[in-house]
């Protein structure tokens, strides 16, 4: 935060483990984070959004999506614990294209968590979670696997 006070709103930097103990905070309570980034020089929450959308994701109900409902579910009351699961399958054009940061090919059949299969991939299914309980309505909870 030191490396921040000479700078402009616009031009802070911030490192990973900052970021980390914000996004925690965040999840637990905005309201909470929202307070506390008035004392203290914490990124914004289109930062902290920036910050979630660079983790690398898989498909799969992997080992950290568990992890991230978990945890942005641990502040949550009774009613807050009531959600919607939403499905939906759709069909793929039969196509594999080469990623060479991850050395992976991509239109495989994968199942995440490293079950893989040799076959092309002709389908995808996808699943939203949403809250519909408690006082803040039907925006609490809202991520897609």
């Amino acid at each position: 935060m030191l490396e921040n006070c000479s700078r402009l709103p616009n031009g802070c930097r911030y490192n990973t483990q900052l970021k980390t103990i914000a996004l925690g905070v965040y999840f637990l309570s905005p309201l909470t984070y929202r307070h506390l980034r008035q004392s203290f020089n914490w990124p914004c929450e289109r930062t902290l959004r920036n910050f979630v959308q660079s983790w690398p994701k898989s498909p799969g109900c992997t080992h950290s999506s568990i992890k991230a409902l978990e945890l942005r579910s641990r502040g949550f009351t009774y009613e807050q614990r009531f959600v919607s699961i939403s499905c939906d399958e759709m069909f793929l054009r039969a196509h594999l294209q080469y990623d060479r940061h991850n050395d992976k090919i991509i239109g495989l059949e994968d199942f995440g968590d490293e079950d893989r299969t040799c076959k092309i991939a002709s389908a995808v299914l996808t699943f939203m979670v949403q809250g519909i309980g408690g006082k803040n309505g039907p925006n609490l909870l809202h991520i897609s696997l």
